[in-house]
Parts: structure tokens; C-alpha cells; sequence
């Protein structure tokens, strides 16, 4: 094998390496941006939930029947937002590739605290818009 073929081969092996570190990262901005919008649902059913019952609490009308569409929503949206965070977890653990690191300058996402690379338009950790 010459220089050159060996050149090819460990040039192509270093772009599938970086291929499949930028599908992994491309798969886990999707996901975190998903899980972060599944989670605002969630709050914003839970407060809808609230202004319900307080209503309800001050006119002595608490009743369960009133309550199940919303607590329906908030069931279902609980359950979308534990699966988005299994297939995060998988995404984050189930490639065992050797890790490419490209240089950038890193900065603390303002929600969660985690590094992100400059130039990112949403942190990777918990979807927060940067």
C-alpha cells in the first residue's frame, strides 16, 4: 500500500468519523430542541390546569370531570417527554465511536450551564435558543 492510498484511506475514515459525529449532533439538537417544546406544553398545560382549579376552588366547584381533558394533555405530554429523554440518552451513549474534536471557543448556555461551541444556535444539553 503507497502513501497515497494510505492518505485516502485515513482521510476517508477521519470524514466517516466526522460524518457521524455531525448526524449524532444533528440527531440531538432535534431531539433537545423537541424535548425542550414538549416541555413548554407541559408547563403551559400545568399552569392552564391551575387557573382551572383555582377558579373552580373559588366557586366550591372542584370537580374531577372538569379536569380530565387537561389532565389527559398533561398525561400525554409527560409520556412524549420521557421518551424524547430515553432517545436522548441512546443518542448520547450508543455510538461508541472515537470522538473528533474541532477546535471553537466555548460559551455556558445561560439555561443549563453546559458548554456550548460558539456559533450554536440552540445548547445541545437542554435545546435552550441561544
Amino acid at each position: 500500500m503507497g502513501f497515497l492510498e494510505k492518505a485516502r484511506t485515513t482521510v476517508g475514515q477521519s470524514v466517516s468519523r466526522v460524518v457521524s459525529e455531525a448526524d449524532k449532533t444533528i440527531k440531538l439538537t432535534r431531539v433537545s430542541n423537541e424535548l425542550g417544546g414538549k416541555r413548554h406544553d407541559l408547563d403551559k398545560a400545568f399552569a392552564e390546569l391551575g387557573r382551572i382549579a383555582y377558579g373552580l376552588i373559588g366557586t366550591g366547584g372542584l370537580q374531577d370531570d372538569s379536569l380530565g381533558e387537561i389532565r389527559q394533555k398533561i398525561d400525554d405530554l409527560q409520556a412524549q417527554v420521557k421518551t424524547l429523554e430515553e432517545e436522548l440518552a441512546e443518542i448520547r451513549i450508543g455510538d461508541k465511536t472515537p470522538e473528533v474534536r474541532v477546535t471553537s471557543v466555548d460559551r455556558p448556555c445561560p439555561s443549563c450551564g453546559k458548554d456550548v461551541p460558539e456559533g450554536m444556535q440552540f445548547c445541545g444539553h437542554c435545546g435552550h435558543a441561544l
